[in-house]
């Protein structure tokens, strides 16, 4: 189950986004070796399931935001439940716009490669 989030300018929808809850296998986190306080090694994290962008605003920064705004949907789960990573399976030509906005892949060969950004916590923002 995911929940969708709509974004309107002057009344029109110019992009969306659905998140929902999962996890990911340990060996798939950037910093695997910093898991070891997760005993399944299955860190919980926000599904990033869409993401989509109006044609007409497209390369105007609008992925971008709403990259970030995932970003700090995910920093507050982190601080109230716990929320390790942000994720979202790509195409693999779209892994470089992914990549721009910190996300990183250990497999980008696969057909939807796994995209994975580490949320920081509180007192590694500051």
């Amino acid at each position: 189950m995911g929940v969708t989030h709509l974004f309107f300018y002057k009344d029109e929808i110019v992009g969306f986004v659905t998140l929902s809850m999962t996890y990911i296998e340990g060996k798939e986190a950037p910093d695997e070796g910093d898991l070891a306080y997760f005993g399944n090694k299955k860190p919980p994290s926000m599904l990033i399931g869409q993401l989509g962008v109006d044609n007409i605003v497209r390369r105007r920064g609008l992925g971008r935001l709403l990259c970030d705004w995932c970003e700090g949907i995910a920093i507050e789960l982190n601080k109230k439940v716990g929320c390790r990573y942000l994720v979202l399976h790509t195409e693999r030509e779209l892994i470089q716009f992914y990549e721009k906005c910190g996300f990183i892949t250990k497999k980008p060969n696969k057909k939807s490669p796994l995209m994975v950004k580490k949320i920081l916590s509180l007192s590694e923002l500051e």
